[in-house]
């Protein structure tokens, strides 16, 4: 069984500290020095919340890694192959508005997709679209605890 010192240690060292995230790492709020910064969609947020943003990180992969790879690859030599992989990979999300556009710098870019990639997640991890199962309680004789309790479907759902 791994520990946590153990995810630690093998996760690169430019990587948010929650588990499994793949963005970069970017605030702390150590003073005493620490090996575990959080990307900006995971910085204060509880162990739920981060476990719903890195879900979503992952299923938004195309645009997690976009953000990413701006970020991490802008003016080294890998830089060119990169930019025609974001491009490429935009379109194929159908997101041509995503692209780069004249006029802004690659910062701006990156800020954007970065934006974006934050409105789609919200502030508690989950897409505007979902919503949890809600238990209520229904007025009827006690015959036990799932008399007394029934799930509703999210809104928008069809039986």
């Amino acid at each position: 069984m791994s520990t946590h010192d153990d995810r630690t240690a093998s996760r690169a060292p430019h990587l948010c500290a929650a588990y499994g995230c793949p963005m970069v790492g970017t605030t702390t709020s150590s003073t005493q020095g620490t090996n575990e910064w959080w990307c900006w969609l995971h910085f204060a947020k509880d162990a739920g919340r981060g476990q719903r943003i890195t879900a979503e990180l992952h299923r938004l992969d195309w645009l997690a890694k976009a953000a990413t790879d701006i970020r991490l690859l802008l003016k080294r030599p890998e830089w060119p192959a990169a930019f025609a992989r974001i491009e490429h990979d935009l379109m194929l999300a159908n997101r041509p508005d995503l692209r780069w556009t004249d006029g802004e710098s690659e910062r701006q870019w990156m800020e954007r997709l970065e934006r974006e990639l934050s409105s789609i997640i919200g502030q508690d991890g989950q897409t505007p679209q979902q919503q949890p199962l809600i238990a209520t309680s229904q007025a009827k004789p006690d015959h036990g605890t799932f008399s007394r309790v029934s799930i509703s479907p999210p809104q928008g759902a069809t039986a």
